[in-house]
Parts: C-alpha cells; sequence; structure tokens
C-alpha cells in the first residue's frame, strides 16, 4: 500500500471514530429490531446483524439491505446512502459503527380520567461499535441516560440522574464461516421474537427486552440454512450494584425455517436469584422460568405475521430478615404461574409504510394479580421516509388487572428515529 493510501485510509478512521464519538453525545437511542424483515426471504439474523439473534449492530450486507427494502425509495436506491454517516466516510470492512436517535411525545389516560401531556421522552444516548477480523468478533455499545439507574448503568450520579449506559460489551469467536460463534460478555438474552416494543407482556414479564435486560454470561450460537439457535449461561447482570439482586441460569431459544419466508422455534429460560431486585416480590429470594414458541411468517411482502406464547413463573421463597426487607414478600413460598401471549400483523401496502395492529393477553393462577386476564389492543403507524430516518405512532388500549380490580388505560406515543 503506497504512503498516500494509508493517510487516506487514516484520515477516514479517525473523521469516522471522531464522529462515532461526538454522536455519543448527540444521539439518544433504543435497540432496533424488525423480525418482519423475513417477507424478504432472509430468515438467519446473522446475516445482516452483527448479533447471531439479531438487533443492535448492522454489518455492511445489512445497511445495503436497510436501503433496499426498508426504507420508501420513491423509485431510485442509492447504496452508498446506507453506509456510515449516510455513505460520507467509508469504514474500513473489519469495522463497524453506528449511533441512533429516538424521542417523541407521549400522552396517556388512566380510567376516566383525561389524557396528561403531551410529554417529551428523550430515550437513552446509545453508539455502538464492532469488529469483524478473520474470526474475531467483538461488540460495544455506550450511551447516557437521564432516568437515574437503569439496568444498563455502568454509573450513575446521584445528583443529577444521568446514567452513563453500555447494554452489550462481548468478544467472541467465530468457526466454521459463521455457523458457530462463541461470545463472552454483557449480551441480549436469547428468548422468543426480537421486537422493538420492549414493554409487551411477552417482553416484561420474562424480563428479555433488549431495552435494557441484557445479562453477562457466555453464549453458543449456531445459524446454518433453516436452523438457527443459542444458548447462554447467565452469569448474572454485573451493572446491578448487589451480588444477590443477580440472576444465574440460562437461556436459549431454536428456530427452524421451513422455507426462507417462515419459521417456528420454541424458548427456555430458567434463572435463580438470592433476591429479586424488584420492589413487586419484596427483593425475596427468586426462581423465575418461562417456556414458550414463536413463529415468523412472510406470507409475502404486503403481510408478516409474528407470534408468540409463554408459560411464566415465578417462585419467590420468604424473605430474610438479614435482607433488609421490610417483610414478606406478597406471595412468599408460593408459585406465581401465568401466561403471555402475542399476535403482530405487519401490512406493508407500500415499501417502507407500515400499520401494524397487534394483540396482547397475560394471565395468571392463583398468583397476586387474582384471576382476570390483561389485555393490550395496538395499532402502529411507521413510515421510513428516507435513509435512516423514520417516524411512529402507536396507539394503544388496555385493561390491566391488580388483584381482582380492573384499571383502563390509553396511550398516545409519536416517536422521530434517525440512525448512521
Amino acid at each position: 500500500m503506497s504512503t498516500r493510501r494509508q493517510a487516506s485510509s487514516a484520515r477516514a478512521l479517525v473523521l469516522a471514530c471522531a464522529a462515532f464519538f461526538t454522536s455519543l453525545l448527540l444521539f439518544p437511542a433504543v435497540a432496533n429490531a424488525y423480525p418482519w424483515m423475513i417477507k424478504h426471504g432472509e430468515s438467519r439474523c446473522i446475516t445482516c446483524h452483527n448479533d447471531p439473534s439479531g438487533a443492535g449492530l448492522l454489518n455492511n450486507y445489512g445497511r445495503n439491505a436497510s436501503e433496499q427494502l426498508l426504507r420508501t425509495n420513491y423509485g431510485k436506491v442509492d447504496p452508498k446512502l446506507g453506509g456510515f454517516l449516510f455513505g460520507a466516510v467509508k469504514l474500513p470492512k473489519e469495522l463497524l459503527l453506528s449511533a441512533d436517535y429516538r424521542s417523541g411525545f407521549n400522552e396517556m389516560k388512566v380510567g376516566n380520567g383525561s389524557f396528561n401531556g403531551p410529554d417529551y421522552l428523550l430515550m437513552n444516548g446509545q453508539v455502538g461499535a464492532g469488529l469483524r477480523v478473520d474470526w474475531f468478533r467483538a461488540a460495544a455499545t455506550f450511551g447516557l441516560a437521564l432516568t437515574g439507574a437503569p439496568l444498563d448503568a455502568v454509573y450513575s450520579s446521584r445528583d443529577n440522574g444521568i446514567a452513563l449506559t453500555s447494554r452489550e460489551h462481548w468478544l467472541g469467536a467465530a468457526f466454521d464461516n459463521d455457523k458457530w460463534l462463541v461470545r463472552a460478555g454483557r449480551m441480549n438474552l436469547p428468548f422468543g421474537l426480537r421486537v422493538l416494543e420492549h414493554v409487551t407482556f411477552v417482553r416484561q414479564f420474562t424480563r428479555t427486552s433488549i431495552k435494557d435486560a441484557q445479562q453477562h454470561g457466555v453464549s453458543v450460537a449456531y445459524s446454518d440454512g433453516p436452523v438457527r439457535g443459542e444458548l447462554m449461561a447467565i452469569a448474572g447482570n454485573f451493572q446491578l450494584k448487589d451480588d444477590v439482586n443477580r440472576e444465574r441460569g440460562y437461556s436459549g431459544y431454536l428456530e427452524f425455517a421451513f422455507d426462507k419466508h417462515y419459521a417456528v422455534g420454541v424458548s427456555s429460560l430458567v434463572t435463580h436469584a438470592k433476591q429479586d431486585y424488584t420492589e413487586f416480590f419484596n427483593h425475596a429470594p427468586m426462581w423465575r422460568q418461562s417456556h414458550g414458541v414463536f413463529a415468523r411468517l412472510g406470507f409475502n411482502k404486503f403481510l408478516t405475521v409474528l407470534a408468540e406464547a409463554d408459560y411464566i413463573g415465578y417462585s419467590p421463597g420468604a424473605v430474610s430478615t438479614a435482607s433488609g426487607a421490610t417483610g414478606p414478600a406478597p406471595v412468599a413460598g408460593a408459585a406465581w404461574n401465568g401466561g403471555a401471549a402475542l399476535v403482530q400483523v405487519d401490512l406493508e401496502p407500500v415499501q417502507g409504510l407500515h400499520f401494524t395492529p397487534a394483540f396482547e393477553a397475560y394471565k395468571t393462577g392463583d398468583g397476586v394479580q387474582g384471576e382476570g386476564t390483561s389485555w393490550s389492543g395496538w395499532f402502529t403507524t411507521s413510515w421510513f421516509f428516507f435513509s435512516h430516518l423514520d417516524v411512529r405512532l402507536d396507539l394503544v388500549h388496555s385493561k390491566v388487572f391488580q388483584g381482582p380490580f380492573a384499571q383502563n388505560q390509553d396511550i398516545a406515543l409519536l416517536q422521530f428515529h434517525g440512525w448512521l
């Protein structure tokens, strides 16, 4: 390589890194995942993502696919716009960089009350970097949160509530042309549908959302032909201050694609913590488990159906007086068993424009929430109107049970999203 070419490559890398770290201050974010992309005929997430189970950093192929398949292209496609910084900087093929921005306005109504708001939402600031050098793989995300100390905080300030966050940071090794990937670090839990909607029952009650429910551990992922899966040994979330709150156990899934547009899978998770980190169970010792099935069905480019159903069990024990808790757990010594289900239909009449109705339900047995069935109906409209830019409106009506009592809730959320 000539000296001039070396200097040019060095300048490009310096500019990319400068933009990357500058964007840490400018771009609040959430991780993104669109499992309805199976409609385009690629069931394997690792084809586009650095994470073998989807979401997060895109590789170069994934960036090109997002430009050609995700957004409204108005009759023409410029693949260069899919690159980092809209193609202004050409990164070395071994380096992946990204930054997101997502914010919006939220209004909520409880019961027969009136809507309050609109409240401005500024979500987590996050940027990501990844390396793919020969067999070596790595990824890390960093950002800022303005809401205290979330589960992904590596540092939080008591004075102003600002937290430095990291959802993912892992090292890995790929084998056999990327069919196998072994990773160690903090990762998304492999379970069910990796959807963006982290507040759905299937993601809340299994505690497997991509928002901040990542755990530290070691995972083995396999993806080849019609089969993909991942199994993770969970060592705990080491970004929680107290070791007694850290869960240990496993999480995993196995999916089979009947063809490149239709896939079904099974998931399983079992963990134990000496003290549950939530106040809901009064920090009792906790065994919890989730087992379920899911499906991704891309009937055509217009219609995709996503579905998931999970058994969910919480088995809290008696609270030790040495733990500092004020009394027994709400269901101390008793199992709380229930189930959650989600059906989401994605309709795309024009490329980039989506109408996404969804229905979800959650039902407990003899637990603290009583016998009522909580449910939510969603209607989402989203438009990927240009490279790296989209807008989204969610309208959600819910009936949520607390013991024998039910309460209606209505939410309207308008979101603006951009990424680099």
